[in-house]
């Protein structure tokens, strides 16, 4: 009876609910394309590309914050969903949670071959929006519609607007650019 108890009662429970499954050390790039919300043209994306080096990871066009770049992709290594929202919507259905088209896509790819090529691709996912405490994803070669845990968007930014609000690096005072704390204020120096 003590073990009976312990198995999870729901059919979902048993199903596969894996999103992405790689070794977080085999990453080597990653690419999060974002629908650009302020475009006139619907189709417009903007797109953060990190890089692992022996230095650690670094992103462009913009810097992300010191480690969050290096906790994305460990998020993402080993990522499951925690429930399944619909075996296959349509076109409205996915536009209305934010996966067609895609809100964010996130690519994470391994080391390049050494005689040359293109590197391979070891995660691939789509990511719509936030509802109902969890967040609408989708894996591009399936039909299946997940949710994932809302926990997800504190590590791995899920809009464009998260990630220049929480996860890109904050100027340093005193650097070029940087307003001084007098000027801030509306002081003159």
């Amino acid at each position: 009876n003590e073990r009976f108890d312990k198995l999870p009662k729901t059919v979902v429970a048993f199903r596969f609910k894996s999103l992405a499954n790689f070794v977080e050390a085999d990453a080597r790039r990653f690419e999060i394309s974002y629908a650009d919300p302020s475009a006139q043209n619907a189709t417009q994306v903007v797109t953060i590309t990190g890089e692992n080096s022996d230095a650690g990871w670094t992103t462009k066009p913009e810097a992300m914050a010191p480690g969050l770049a290096a906790r994305l992709v460990a998020e993402l290594a080993g990522l499951d969903a925690e429930d399944i929202a619909a075996e296959q919507m349509g076109g409205a259905e996915l536009a209305a949670i934010g996966l067609d088209p895609p809100r964010a896509l996130l690519r994470v790819f391994g080391a390049a071959p050494e005689g040359g090529g293109e590197a391979p691709e070891l995660a691939k996912l789509i990511i719509g929006v936030e509802q109902g405490g969890s967040i609408f994803a989708r894996v591009p070669d399936r039909e299946t519609v997940y949710r994932v845990p809302s926990a997800l968007a504190e590590h791995v930014p899920i809009s464009l607007d998260a990630f220049r609000n929480r996860f890109v690096a904050k100027q340093p005072p005193g650097e070029a650019g940087a307003p001084d704390a007098g000027e801030e204020q509306g002081e003159r120096p």
